[in-house]
């Protein structure tokens, strides 16, 4: 397993454990398809919420968030659409990003609504 990888597990450990602590239930951890995986799919009355976990160790190459760039964003849409249809969840949905630096200081900021699907 590499550093990236160990990384973005470690940020995806908090990431829940923060989301948990503000009322959050996590539903499924890691969703894939053949083209995509959702880090987190959680849920907060009365929205089901997909949640996408960029960890970064220094941002002094840009924060984590930018690295949700369309493409993801598109990919997340599409892989939440067959969650949807798999299990048949008919309300609200969003989409967010939780950024993660550990270095100069750690801190986690919640983007709420990151990004919108266009059916």
């Amino acid at each position: 397993m590499g550093k990236s990888h160990t990384l973005g597990k470690w940020g995806e450990q908090m990431a829940a454990y923060f989301l948990l602590k503000k009322g959050y239930t996590i539903i499924d951890y890691n969703f894939k398809s053949s083209f995509a995986e959702i880090d987190l799919i959680v849920w907060k009355n009365p929205q089901l919420v997909f949640v996408e976990v960029k960890t970064l160790n220094k941002n002094n190459l840009g924060y984590p968030e930018d690295q949700v760039n369309f493409k993801k964003e598109q990919k997340i849409i599409t892989l939440a659409s067959d969650f949807i249809d798999t299990f048949g969840h008919t309300g609200e949905i969003r989409f967010d990003i939780l950024s993660i630096t550990i270095k100069p200081k750690r801190t986690i900021l919640h983007f709420e609504d990151a990004f919108f699907p266009i059916w």
